[in-house]
């Protein structure tokens, strides 16, 4: 829901541009080296529209959490109290999903009178992150992002002009980043087992590329030409050239014969694929559930049956010769 009026909730439309009139991000681009991890990278969320008759304004915005971590959002020039009184409403920071939620400020007062208005361009907020890892982000602004005018009337709105709306850039990568990863291995536990048995599977994947990933694994059963799912893992900053290996169970089943397959979720941005899926060259075998062992008190006394049985049987034979 709007924070300031109640819109609805839609997609976000991930298109980079600046037609006036706009809502962008300042600077749209750095590249810079030099903003090493534990360093403060602050942007800026600007309009350069200018128009007097300005109410309001909310967005959010996406990031690279393995890259940046939000910080702080404060208010900037465009909607303040020198005006009159306002509605400011910061976001809260979610730096595991790389996210700040919505965030908006408008002017105040009470029905019948009309709020006042003012004029841009001017600053939405400014956005302080830190630099938490080495590479590239994507900071997006969401589907929510919009500029108010009077009687909630949408001057520019992100899903409608999504033109005019100019999402940022951050890279502090001295060499260009390359997204790879790769499965290097699937083993199964054992090859012979009855329904329902459980076989461990062993899955090793390899980050080959230049920049720490969040990586996603799909484990599945081949059987009869199809692909059946056994379950999906995620590891969460892989670092750059490490291997990590994952263990999935499995309780076997159907009857017949399996072959099992990892794989990962392509990354963005990743063009080297060929080994994003490694299938195992061993069959695993289910076969019927085996009986379990008779007990050895029932053993016990199914011999003392047929020894009574025997005796009295003999018993009645020498008694049938006198």
């Amino acid at each position: 829901m709007s924070l300031i009026l109640g819109l609805l909730n839609i997609n976000a439309i991930e298109v980079s541009a600046g037609l006036y009139p706009a809502i962008y991000i300042d600077p749209a681009t750095t590249e810079d080296p030099e903003l090493t991890v534990g360093q403060n990278y602050t942007i800026s969320i600007k309009t350069d529209y200018n128009g007097s008759d300005i109410w309001g304004y909310e967005f959010t915005l996406t990031y690279n959490r393995l890259i940046l971590n939000g910080i702080e959002v404060v208010n900037g020039d465009l909607i303040t109290e020198d005006v009159g009184t306002i509605m400011w409403k910061p976001g809260t920071f979610d730096n595991s999903a790389g996210k700040l939620s919505l965030t908006g400020c408008a002017f105040f007062s009470t029905p019948p009178t009309l709020p006042p208005t003012t004029s841009g361009p001017g600053t939405l907020v400014n956005i302080t992150f830190r630099v938490v890892g080495t590479g590239n982000s994507n900071m997006t602004l969401g589907p929510d992002t919009r500029l108010i005018g009077i009687d909630g009337v949408n001057i520019i709105h992100a899903v409608r002009d999504p033109k005019h709306i100019q999402h940022g850039f951050f890279d502090n990568s001295a060499i260009p980043v390359t997204h790879d990863i790769g499965v290097k291995s699937v083993e199964p536990s054992s090859t012979e087992v009855a329904v329902d048995e459980l076989v461990n599977i062993t899955v090793v994947v390899e980050n080959q590329g230049t920049v720490n990933e969040d990586v996603t694994v799909k484990v599945y059963r081949k059987t009869g030409g199809e692909f059946w799912p056994i379950g999906t893992k995620i590891m969460e900053n892989l670092t750059v050239g490490a291997s990590k290996t994952l263990i999935f169970s499995w309780s076997a089943q159907p009857r017949g014969e399996h072959t099992i397959k990892a794989e990962v979720v392509e990354l963005s941005g990743e063009t080297d694929t060929e080994d994003n899926a490694f299938e195992s060259t061993e069959i695993v075998r289910v076969t019927a559930i085996v009986g379990e062992p008779i007990p050895v008190q029932l053993i016990i006394i199914i011999v003392a049956v047929i020894v009574m049985v025997i005796a009295v049987a003999m018993y009645a034979l020498r008694r049938r010769k006198k």
